[in-house]
């Protein structure tokens, strides 16, 4: 089973891939974070949104 992080607007593109819910939600957070330092420099009027997918093999 794979665990696929995609943008909540964007389902087709998948932006990782994980073998584990909680290494996903992990992941989330991580890319979360970033995205928070890069809001502040660019400006950004809102962050992107992620959700995880489950994919069974």
């Amino acid at each position: 089973m794979k665990y696929n992080i995609v943008e909540t607007n964007n389902k087709s593109i998948v932006l990782a891939s994980c073998n584990s819910y909680e290494f996903a939600c992990k992941y989330i957070q991580d890319m979360t974070n970033t995205n928070k330092v890069l809001a502040k420099y660019y400006g950004w009027s809102k962050l992107p949104q992620y959700e995880i997918i489950k994919e069974v093999i």
